[in-house]
């Protein structure tokens, strides 16, 4: 009877801690959920993900052809929803990965924004006007963004916001 109690016993310690065991390699394996300061610590072999993709890239000229054809209030609006819409795909991403406040892959994605919006002010002064088609910068700061991350899944959510932001069905109700 008392070896059987403890052949019990043994069974469910050896069960918690395959379970425990099991719950941390599945948090580690989440790169993206590390704190930043870890960040992934080493990039992936093999980046098989381009970024800019090439629907992101035949995206981008359709916006172009969209933004050249509107008028100035048009326009305006396009900018906005434009901006608007790659931050509603970043939120979703950290949604659905319930990533923390400083992790690293909310932090790069976030960079990215911060970027984007860099890099359309940057043409915008560049131009002396504000009348400038966000598609064409935000496709330069994908491609810095693609240099300097070393992870696929990164890199496939950084396409995956602005293929996201390019889409024409989403501008409908401004043209």
């Amino acid at each position: 009877m008392c070896g059987e109690l403890v052949r019990k016993l043994f069974c469910c310690a050896a069960a918690a801690l395959f379970l425990s065991a099991s719950a941390v390699m599945a948090g580690a394996a989440d790169r993206l959920a590390l704190p930043e300061e870890e960040g992934p610590g080493v990039a992936e072999g093999a980046l098989v993900i381009e970024t800019p993709s090439e629907e992101v890239v035949g995206g981008a000229a359709e916006f172009e052809e969209l933004y050249a054809a509107g008028n100035a209030e048009s326009r305006a609006l396009l900018r906005r929803a434009f901006a608007k819409n790659m931050k509603e795909r970043v939120e979703l991403y950290v949604k659905l990965h319930c990533w923390k406040e400083d992790s690293w892959g909310k932090s790069e994605l976030e960079k990215l924004l911060s970027s984007f919006d860099y890099k359309t002010k940057l043409s915008a002064y560049r131009a002396k006007s504000e009348d400038v088609c966000p598609a064409a910068a935000c496709l330069d700061a994908l491609k810095e963004f693609g240099v300097s991350i070393g992870d696929n899944e990164l890199r496939f959510y950084g396409n995956e916001v602005m293929a996201y932001a390019l889409r024409s069905d989403l501008y409908e109700d401004i043209r």
